[in-house]
């Protein structure tokens, strides 16, 4: 007998109307004070192949942005992905995240190089992002901050949807951030990805044993907070509006069904049990299951 073949592993990425937008923000000019992440690039490009390899996102609709030169150049990749988007729009960043003097979150490009000053016209203010996130006609919004301050950025609540909009599924927006508003994002040197990002694409490869057959953004949410914690990274943060975090975005490859209970008994001698109106006697005690009685206690 064949074994059986798995499911296909395919999410919600896999659907026509969906985009997705990584941008990894790693290499630093000398003249920056910020520190260059060896693992950046890394981590999204593998990233981008995960997302093909298990959600089922085709690689044509998947546009990678490495190291932004400005944030004239993040800023017309990410329009023109909430543009194009109209089911399922995700958003991933992977880089340094800086805050200015008002606790504002920005993300680095190649043109940051102060970790305050000057940020409002060197990196990209979250503000943005979450306004070009506005103007996009895709039902369901997904955003990954693999930066320090992460948490920062807070949830897509205020959102504006767009007004007459019917669908049979509730829009919604998710924020997945890798650390809570006051912490650092870890990458570490001797790593091949960030911790975070690097524990996202270890789960959506390998899957959750204990999991179900479906890898939503909740469970994902979970399992991350459950790694990261063992390992004493950051813990991440989440924000929800609307039914996003039941989204799938992959079949769980270490899902296995539990196993069926063994069937019943059947008497093999062809001879039927009921009596009728007659009655019962010892002989008939093997069609019977008698309990045994409690013991007492005097």
């Amino acid at each position: 007998m064949a074994a059986p073949q798995p499911s296909p592993r395919v999410g919600v990425l896999s659907g026509p109307g969906a985009r997705v937008l990584l941008v990894g923000m790693g290499q630093h000019p000398p003249t920056s004070q910020l520190p260059t992440l060896g693992s950046v690039s890394a981590t999204v490009s593998d990233l981008a192949a995960v997302l093909v390899e298990c959600c089922g996102a085709p690689s044509g609709r998947i546009h990678t942005v490495a190291d932004p030169a400005s944030p004239l150049v993040f800023g017309e990749a990410l329009h023109e992905a909430a543009t194009n988007a109209q089911d399922v729009l995700l958003v991933c960043f992977v880089g340094h995240g800086l805050l200015d003097a008002d606790g504002e979150l920005y993300l680095a490009t190649g043109a940051t190089d102060h970790v305050r000053d000057r940020l409002e016209f060197t990196a990209v203010p979250y503000a943005v992002l979450r306004k070009e996130l506005d103007r996009s006609p895709a039902r369901q919004r997904i955003v990954v901050l693999d930066c320090c301050f992460s948490g920062q950025a807070g949830g897509l609540a205020t959102l504006h949807w767009p007004d007459g909009l019917v669908t049979s599924r509730a829009p919604g927006g998710y924020v997945l951030a890798s650390a809570a508003p006051e912490e650092s994002a870890l990458s570490p040197p001797d790593q091949p990805h960030t911790m975070f990002t690097g524990e996202l694409i270890r789960l959506l490869r390998e899957g959750d044993p204990t999991g179900p057959p479906a890898l939503t953004l909740d469970h994902l949410y979970r399992c991350l907070d459950r790694a990261l914690t063992s390992r004493r990274g950051p813990r991440p943060r989440r924000y929800v509006t609307g039914q996003a975090g039941d989204l799938v975005l992959a079949s769980n490859p270490a899902y296995r069904p539990p196993r069926s209970p063994p069937p019943p008994s059947v008497r093999s001698d062809g001879v039927c049990p009921y009596r009728g109106l007659a009655a019962y006697d010892v002989v008939d005690a093997d069609y019977f299951l008698v309990a045994k009685p409690s013991p007492s206690f005097s």
